[in-house]
């Protein structure tokens, strides 16, 4: 029986030590990590070796099994079975089904290799796809369980819109991920991970690619021999021989002379020779340097005059090849040249201008049908009484034909001057494409100096880049030379504009596609319109940076997915701020939610309601929740106020699976605690009778809303002169004070020494009255006050209460 038992164990011990060696068996050594390269010539990428993960035959595989020693193992990756044998630290004999191949660890050149000289796929335009399957390889230290850590974005400059492109995707685990997005053209893109970008290279429309990235290795000089850019970036699949070159292409150019294009063209084609690389590929990089070398001519050239210019334009840039049209920086010379020409001929520069009753007729006739009523109403109106409106004053003219609505009077101005934009717009187009096509004789020159100024024509304080239908077919009239791409512009372009028109230009904004929210009331209502739902919402910035906004948006559609079905709502919410570009901010949001079928609940909120608050306590970045009683869920990490390391544990998908199981925390019993001493912020709390206390002012008020936030402001929120604050303390559990604060603006100095900081200096008194009482009911999260005599006098709902702001509604 014992001999027994111990056979048994002995078994499990074997079957321990053959699963922990088989744990081990994915770890690739250091000799065989990296990538490995053909021998022929060609510095063809063939397999990639990494801890647990290998890139073959266009994929990227985990390796499943790994076996062997002394320079010879057994591989098993998606079913392929392969050998390895090492010759030597930079040779590697790799077989398959019994067929060996020599591979280098570095790049090798063998002059008798001559390379396939294959055009590109499409040397001008077209409408495609390309697909990228990659390998990141990440650091051991990356933080991977943080929300910006599990994506990668593509992105490259879309040299027809003149807008930056964002397209996500997932990072897995093992640094894998797979992406397919569109494209127009031979494209420059780049690999972005935590807003760094780790790589740049080129695709096609139908490309398909394997990219597998080192960020670790960093190449700062020039390096002929592609040793350690081999090991950066290796590249397979259709565009593999253009980017293999490519890749060098990018760090050999580090070490080319600003100021010598001569020099620089000789020292490609000894670096670049067609022994080493297709003629293509050797014309598509010398035309890299060339534009980038003339731009920078032109551009540093200061004051240039239209005769400088024609110098330089045909120095650098006739005869143009068939592909300048695929370089972005050849869009960027063109129309640099040609305002340099237009407005250099003239010493005074271009004057435009429009009829006023020409664009009457064209609002009545073309964009009544595009604008809202809220315009035309007013507009038409105003136009019977031009004589009577020189006389009146601004706020007879608001009562007049707005009903006294400020804001609505704000929005009709600013929409006047951006449809007078537009005629401007038009004006200087016209003008422009008629002196291009005179002083531009190629037709591809011609194309992209018009597109620069189809997307360029606007003033500074612009608020989108989108061409009116108008100018877009004025565009299509200059542009239309054999081969060139107006029509795919056109298309991109068209509905864009005629959003904008509809959409974006009315800026009283349209309630079925966005709604305002301006107070807690208001916020409280649209919680109330989802009552009996479990509410999501994804807070955006003010600040409208379109990589953020895109991945936030990537994430919630995954979510939306997920949660497809259930008792889930997901708002979006743009915040508002008061500043002067706060409708580009907003516009810029529109339109790309608009571009992902995500323009639906959407609701633009004010900074002063309880959503902010909540967001203090954002689960993945910038997500919140709302329970099915509309109150605001607090993820327990929070109640608990923990670490912060510990609170990027937490995730979206198990706090809302808690709260769609009924187990959500809402601070019922912690609530009396944040009506006092919060220990975490000293700073900013006075004392009151030797005690340190909390002091909560009231922010806003709404309906029966009054919105707290626990500190005293040293300044108004918006400078309108003096203002006054409400304010309650309570100390211990059952005494409150109330203070009344009032800012006043400190007279400037006669001497004017603090002139630059005087919208900040600001002098305060207060008034203090003591003696209430007040009592919290828990479970019915009311606020009972009593006066001296201990008689109530007035009660309030608790709506939400945590550290950084406090909802009262009063009952």
């Amino acid at each position: 029986m014992h001999i027994i038992i111990r056979r048994g164990a002995a078994a499990l011990l074997l079957c321990l030590n053959a699963a922990m060696a088989l744990a081990q068996q994915t770890t690739v050594p250091a000799a065989l990590s990296g990538n490995w390269l053909k021998t022929d010539g060609s510095n063809q990428f063939v397999i990639g070796l990494y801890n647990g993960v290998a890139c073959y035959q266009n994929n990227v595989s985990s390796i499943t099994a790994f076996s062997g020693s002394n320079n010879h193992w057994q591989i098993t990756l998606a079913g392929k079975r392969l050998s390895l044998s090492l010759q030597d630290a930079h040779t590697l004999i790799l077989t398959e089904n019994g067929q060996p191949r020599t591979l280098k660890h570095t790049r090798t050149y063998n002059y008798a290799y001559q390379p396939v000289q294959q055009p590109l796929k499409q040397p001008l335009f077209r409408v495609g796809t390309a697909t990228v399957k990659g390998y990141l390889q990440l650091p051991a230290t990356a933080p991977r369980n943080k929300l910006q850590y599990n994506y990668v974005l593509i992105s490259y400059e879309n040299v027809l819109t003149g807008e930056p492109e964002y397209f996500p995707a997932d990072l897995d685990k093992t640094g894998c991920f797979t992406i397919t997005f569109p494209l127009y053209k031979l494209q420059k893109c780049t690999l972005i991970y935590n807003q760094d970008k780790i790589a740049t290279f080129l695709a096609q429309p139908g490309s398909s690619l394997l990219l597998a990235v080192n960020p670790d290795i960093k190449v700062s000089s020039p390096n002929p021999d592609y040793d350690l850019i081999a090991q950066r970036v290796a590249v397979m699949g259709d565009d593999a021989d253009l980017n293999n070159q490519y890749q060098h292409f990018l760090t050999y150019r580090s070490g080319l002379n600003d100021t010598a294009y001569t020099q620089n063209i000789t020292a490609l084609s000894q670096v670049y020779s067609p022994a080493r690389a297709p003629q293509v590929v050797i014309d598509y990089i010398k035309e890299e340097v060339l534009y980038d070398y003339a731009y920078k001519r032109l551009s540093d050239t200061r004051n240039a005059d239209s005769a400088i210019a024609q110098q330089l334009y045909q120095r650098y840039l006739v005869p143009v090849s068939p592909y300048a049209v695929l370089h972005d920086n050849f869009y960027q010379l063109a129309g640099y040249y040609a305002d340099r020409l237009r407005e250099g001929s003239r010493s005074n520069g271009m004057r435009y201008s429009f009829s006023i009753d020409r664009m009457d007729q064209r609002i009545n006739n073309d964009y009544s049908r595009l604008l809202s009523p809220e315009f035309m109403q007013p507009f038409k109106a105003m136009k019977k009484d031009t004589a009577r409106l020189r006389n009146m004053k601004d706020e007879e003219i608001i009562k007049t034909y707005f009903n006294g609505d400020k804001d609505a009077a704000i929005a009709f101005r600013y929409l006047t001057r951006k449809i007078q934009d537009e005629f401007l717009k038009e004006q200087r187009d016209s003008v422009a494409y008629a002196r291009n096509a005179t002083i531009l004789k190629d037709p591809a020159a011609l194309f992209a100096a018009n597109l620069y100024q189809l997307l360029h024509s606007s003033y500074s304080d612009d608020d989108l880049r989108i061409p009116s239908t108008y100018r877009l077919n004025i565009f299509k009239d200059a542009a239309a030379a054999d081969n060139m791409p107006w029509w795919l512009v056109d298309s991109l372009n068209r509905q864009e504009a005629i959003k904008t028109a509809s959409a974006g230009l009315a800026v009283k904004l349209d309630s079925t596609r966005i709604r305002e929210v301006n107070n807690e009331a208001d916020w409280q209502a649209v919680l109330k319109s989802y009552r009996g739902k479990v509410v999501v919402i994804s807070m955006y910035n003010h600040f409208f940076r379109k990589e953020n906004a895109t991945l936030g948006l990537y994430n919630l559609e995954k979510l939306q997915t997920l949660y497809k079905g259930k008792n889930v709502v997901f708002l979006k919410c743009i915040i508002q701020r008061q500043r002067s570009d706060k409708m580009k901010q907003l516009f810029g949001y529109l339109q790309l939610m608009d571009s992902r079928h995500q323009l639906q609940n959407v609701l633009y909120i004010n900074r002063k309601i309880s959503a902010m608050a909540l967001m203090e306590e954002a689960i993945e970045g910038n997500m919140g929740i709302y329970g099915v009683a509309g109150e605001a869920h607090h993820p327990a990490i929070f109640a608990k106020k923990s670490s912060y390391k510990e609170r990027d544990n937490i995730t979206l998908a198990a706090e809302l699976n808690a709260v769609l199981a009924g187990k959500g925390h809402y601070y019922e019993s912690d609530a009396a605690a944040y009506f006092i001493k919060d220990k975490k912020n000293e700073s900013y709390v006075p004392s009151y009778r030797n005690e340190t206390l909390k002091t909560w002012t009231r922010r806003d008020s709404a309906g029966a809303y009054e919105v707290y936030i626990p500190k005293e402001p040293d300044a108004p929120d918006y400078e309108t002169g003096d203002s006054v604050y409400r304010q309650v303390i309570f100390m211990a559990d059952s005494f409150f004070v109330s203070a009344r604060l009032v800012l006043h603006r400190q007279p400037v100095e006669k001497n004017g020494h603090n002139r630059l900081f005087y919208s900040g200096n600001y002098q305060n008194e207060s008034t203090w009255e003591d003696g209430y009482r007040y009592e919290f009911n828990k479970p019915a999260k009311l606020l009972q006050l009593y006066n001296k005599q201990k008689k109530l006098q007035r009660q309030y709902r608790v709506v939400m209460i945590n550290t950084d702001m406090m909802v009262l509604e009063k009952l």
